[in-house]
């Protein structure tokens, strides 16, 4: 990914720009609105769907299948 882009998406993250600032920049760097919005979709997932969960969590249960 082009450092431009990462750096955009930094300054998004950071509240530094705008959803619509963000989209007309990436748009101006992919070249299509329609790249620019799948990039923002995939790339604004909320971290917590990356989250790990604790070993010991108690809510958790796994067995041995057979």
């Amino acid at each position: 990914m082009p450092e431009k882009f990462k750096e955009l998406i930094r300054e998004y993250r950071d509240g530094k720009i705008t959803r619509r600032q963000f989209m007309r920049k990436a748009a101006t760097i992919t070249g299509s609105l329609v790249i620019a919005d799948n990039l923002f979709e995939k790339l604004t997932l909320s971290p917590a769907h990356a989250a790990e969960v604790d070993v010991n969590d108690p809510a958790v249960s796994s067995r041995e299948v057979e």
